[in-house]
C-alpha cells in the first residue's frame, strides 16, 4: 500500500499541487495536515477540529473516528491509519490529552500507521534538543511497538572487485594507468588480458576506494527458508507476468504475483515479530547479543572511508609523522651532580599539591592531549602568561623533534564576572579566540563551570541510547528484571562519565537535575514494565535505582575520600561508606516525596527493598505495587472511565487496596493477607510467599483488564 504524507499550511496552490501529484504518483492513502477544504465525492475524512485529514484515495474508509480534537482514525485494507496534527499554539496539557485518546483509541487496532505535525522536538528523530511536547510523546509512544529499521536481505556481488565511482579523482587514475609498464609478454589472449586487468584494478585502487564485499553467510536476523522460498516463488510470479503482457492470461498471471507479494510480506512481517520476541527473551542469557545490537544499530557511526590512494596515505603519513634531523637525547652530560631524593621528601611534597593552583600557569597532559591552565585577575594577564607558556612549550617540543598542532587548539576563559569577556592567544601562525565551552578528555568545560552544556550533550548521548534499548524490553515478556536493570546501566554509565568534575555544579540546579532525570527515568519504567503514568520517585524505587543525581554525589565523594586519606584506606571501605550515606540521602527523599504514596506504604526502605534475596517484579505485579493499571480510580483519573466506584461494591473507590483486601469479588480468593504496611515483608520471607501472592495479584490484575475489555466492548457497541 503506498502512503503518502505531508502538511497543505491551509494553502489553496498547495491543495491543487496535491491533486495533480495523486495523479502522477497514485497513493492508495494521503494523510494530511492543516488542508485547505475538503475534496468532494471522494474518501475524506477530517477531524473535529478540520486540521488532520485522511483522503483514502481508491478505498471507501471504514472504522472511522472523527470525533476527536487533532486526530482522526480510518481503516484502509486492514492498516488503520491516523492522521494528526497539534499546533504550536496548545498548551502541554491539551497535548498530553490528545496522546492519551490516539493511545487509548490504539488497544487492539493493529496494524496501524501514526502520521501527522505533531510540533514536538526530540533528539532522537534528529532534533537539536527535546522539548516538552517530545518527552510527552516519547513517553507516551515508549511501550508501543512504533518504528523498527529496515532490514534488506542484499543480492550477492558479482565476480570481481568494485570500486565507488562518485569518489574518483581522473587525473590520478591517468597519471597511474599511463606510467604503468604494461607490456603484454604472454603469447594468449588470456594471459594479456589479465596483465590489463591488473593495470586497470591498480589504477582504480589509487583513485577511487572500494566497496565493501557483501557479507554472505550473515542474513539478516529474521531470514529462514520460507521466507527463501517465497521471495524465489514471488521473483517467478513476477518473471511470468512480465512475459504473459498482451496475452489472454496476463490477468491471472499479475493476480498470482500479488497473491505471492502478499504472502512474502506476512510471511517477513510474521518472522520479524516472532524472531524479535524470541531474541529479546534470550537476552536474560546474554545481554549483550543479538537484540542489543540489532536495537542499537541506527546509533553506531559509521565506518570511514579506507584512503587507497597512495599519494594522499604519503601525505598524511608525512604530516602526522614528520621527519626531523636525528638529535642527541642524551642529556646526562648538561646535569649537574645531585644528590639522591629520599621517600619521605617526595611524599612531603606531594602532599603540598592541591586541586587548587596558585596564579600562573599549569601544564595538564595526557596522552596526546595537552591542557594548559593559566590563573589570573585580568584578561591581559590571562593572555600574556598563556602566549609566553605556549612559545616556551612549543620551543621545548621543536627541540624534542615534535610539532604543536596550532589549527586544533581551542581555549575558554573561565570567569565569574557578569560580563561575558573573550580572548586570543597566538599558537604559531594560528590566532585562538576562546569559545564559550570546550571539550577536552570527553567533558565540556563551560566558560562558568555550570556544566549545562556537558549536560545537555550526555542528555543527548543518553536518550538515543535509551530509545534504543526500550525496544528490546516490552512490558509482557522479554528479558528479567535483573537483565533490564543491567542494560539500564549502560544509560547510566553515559549520564554518570566524569561525575566527580561536575557533580557539586549539578546538586545545586534543579533545571540540570531535572534534565539527567528524564532518560534515567524512562529507564527505570522499562525495567519495572510500568506506564508512563507511574511517578519518578516511586518508579526509581521500584527498579532498586538510586536517584542519578545522589549517584553523581555519591562518585565525587569517593574521588575526594581516596584523594584525602590516600592508599592506606581500602577502596573497598570507602566506596561501602558512600553508598550507605547515598541510601540515607535516598530515604529521606522517599520519605518526604508527595508521589507513590501507595507505593511507600507497601515498600517504607528502600534499603530493606533494594537489598532483598529474592522476589523480581513484572508488568502485572507492577501495576499493584503503584496503583497505576486496570483500576477503575485510576482509570477515571485518566477519563478512561466514567466513574471510580467499585461494579460490586458501592460508594467503595476500586484501588489496590480495596480489590485485595475489601472487594467481595476477590475476597475468597485471597484468604488472608497481611496488611499494607507488612505485605512485603510477609511476600519477601519465603519463597513459597512471594510465589503464592503473586501469582494471587497477577489474577486479579487480569481480571480487572477482562471486566475493562468487556466494559469497552460494550460502551463501543
Amino acid at each position: 500500500m503506498r502512503c503518502t504524507q505531508l502538511n497543505l499550511n491551509h494553502c489553496e496552490a498547495a491543495q491543487s499541487l496535491l491533486l495533480q501529484a495523486v495523479r502522477e504518483r497514485s497513493p492508495n492513502v494521503v494523510l494530511i495536515c492543516e488542508p485547505y477544504k475538503p475534496i468532494p465525492g471522494s474518501g475524506w475524512v477530517s477531524s473535529r477540529c478540520k486540521k488532520a485529514a485522511i483522503w483514502a484515495v481508491d478505498t471507501p474508509p471504514k472504522e472511522v473516528n472523527a470525533s476527536s480534537d487533532g486526530f482522526v482514525r480510518a481503516k484502509l485494507r486492514g492498516v488503520t491509519f491516523y492522521s494528526c496534527y497539534a499546533p504550536p499554539s496548545w498548551d502541554l496539557g491539551r497535548f498530553e490529552r490528545m496522546l492519551a485518546d490516539i493511545t487509548d483509541d490504539l488497544r487492539g487496532r493493529a496494524p496501524f500507521v501514526i502520521a501527522g505535525d505533531f510540533n514536538a522536538w526530540a533528539v532522537e528523530w534528529g532534533s537539536r534538543e527535546t522539548t516538552a511536547r517530545g518527552t510527552a510523546l516519547l513517553e507516551h509512544f515508549s511501550s508501543l511497538d512504533i518504528g523498527g529499521e529496515r532490514q534488506n536481505q542484499r543480492r550477492p556481488n558479482k565476480s570481481g572487485p568494485k570500486w565507488k565511482d562518485r569518489f574518483l579523482d581522473a587525473d590520478t587514475f591517468s597519471h597511474v594507468f599511463n606510467v604503468a609498464e604494461w607490456n603484454p609478454t604472454g603469447t594468449s589472449v588470456d594471459d594479456m588480458a589479465r596483465q590489463l586487468s591488473e593495470c586497470l584494478d591498480a589504477a582504480c585502487d589509487s583513485s577511487m576506494p572500494r566497496r565493501k564485499p557483501s557479507r554472505r553467510g550473515s542474513p539478516c536476523y529474521w531470514w529462514n527458508d520460507q521466507i527463501a522460498q517465497l521471495r524465489k516463488a514471488c521473483l517467478r510470479a513476477r518473471r511470468c507476468s512480465q512475459r504473459a503482457r498482451r496475452r489472454p492470461d496476463f490477468e491471472d498471471r499479475l493476480e498470482d504475483l500479488r497473491a505471492a507479494k502478499r504472502a512474502l510480506k506476512r510471511a517477513i512481517k510474521a518472522s520479524k515479530s516472532s524472531c524479535f520476541r524470541q531474541i529479546c527473551e534470550e537476552a536474560d542469557v546474554n545481554p549483550w547479543g543479538t537484540a542489543y545490537k540489532v536495537v542499537t544499530k541506527t546509533i553506531r557511526g559509521q565506518d570511514s572511508l579506507r584512503v587507497t590512494c597512495p599519494i594522499l596515505l604519503r601525505s598524511i603519513v608525512e604530516t602526522l609523522f614528520p621527519q626531523h634531523a636525528e638529535q642527541d637525547v642524551s642529556f646526562a652530560s648538561r646535569l649537574e651532580p645531585w644528590q639522591p631524593i629520599s621517600v619521605d621528601e617526595v611524599k612531603s611534597a606531594t602532599k603540598r599539591i592541591g586541586d587548587r593552583k596558585a596564579p600562573g600557569c599549569n601544564l595538564i597532559g595526557f596522552a596526546d592531549d595537552l591542557a594548559l591552565v593559566v590563573v589570573a585577575k585580568e584578561v591581559g594577564a590571562v593572555e600574556a602568561a598563556a602566549n609566553a607558556a605556549i612559545g616556551v612549550i612549543a620551543e621545548w617540543m621543536q627541540e624534542a623533534g615534535l610539532d604543536l598542532a596550532g589549527h586544533k587548539t581551542e581555549a575558554v576563559l573561565i570567569t565569574s564576572r557578569k560580563k561575558v569577556e573573550f580572548m586570543s592567544v597566538q599558537v604559531g601562525n594560528n590566532t585562538i579566540r576562546s569559545m564559550e565551552s570546550i571539550k577536552y578528555l570527553g567533558v565540556l568545560l563551560d566558560n562558568r563551570l555550570s556544566f549545562r552544556a556537558h549536560v545537555d550533550y550526555v542528555v543527548q548521548k543518553a536518550s538515543r541510547m535509551q530509545g534504543a534499548l526500550s525496544r528490546m524490553l516490552p512490558n509482557i515478556g522479554g528479558p528479567k528484571v535483573g537483565r533490564r536493570l543491567l542494560l539500564a546501566r549502560v544509560v547510566a554509565s553515559i549520564l554518570l562519565y566524569a561525575a566527580p568534575i561536575w557533580a557539586k555544579a549539578v546538586e545545586s540546579n534543579q533545571g540540570l537535575r531535572r534534565k539527567l532525570s528524564a532518560p534515567y527515568r524512562l529507564c527505570a519504567l522499562r525495567v519495572i514494565s510500568g506506564f508512563r503514568t507511574v511517578s519518578h520517585d516511586a518508579a526509581l524505587v521500584l527498579a532498586g535505582m538510586i536517584p542519578v543525581d545522589i549517584l553523581a554525589m555519591e562518585m565525587r565523594e569517593i574521588y575526594l575520600a581516596r584523594a584525602e586519606m590516600g592508599n592506606g584506606v581500602p577502596v573497598d571501605a570507602i566506596r561501602r561508606a558512600e553508598r550507605q550515606a547515598s541510601l540515607v540521602t535516598w530515604q529521606v527523599r522517599w520519605d518526604s516525596a508527595t508521589n507513590g504514596r501507595w507505593t511507600h506504604q507497601l515498600i517504607p526502605k528502600v534499603e530493606e527493598w533494594l537489598n532483598r534475596g529474592r522476589g523480581e517484579v513484572n508488568f502485572h505485579l507492577t501495576q499493584f505495587l503503584t496503583g497505576h493499571g486496570g483500576f477503575r480510580k485510576y482509570l477515571h483519573k485518566y477519563r478512561h472511565e466514567d466513574s471510580p466506584e467499585c461494579p460490586t461494591c458501592p460508594s467503595a473507590s476500586e484501588d489496590p487496596e480495596h480489590v485485595l483486601y475489601y472487594c467481595t469479588r476477590y475476597r475468597g480468593r485471597a484468604g488472608v493477607v497481611p496488611p499494607p504496611e507488612s505485605l512485603m515483608a510477609f511476600m519477601l520471607a519465603t519463597e513459597d510467599n512471594w510465589s503464592s501472592t503473586s501469582q494471587l495479584i497477577i489474577g486479579i490484575q487480569r481480571d480487572l483488564r477482562r471486566c475493562e475489555r468487556e466494559r469497552r466492548e460494550r460502551s463501543d457497541a
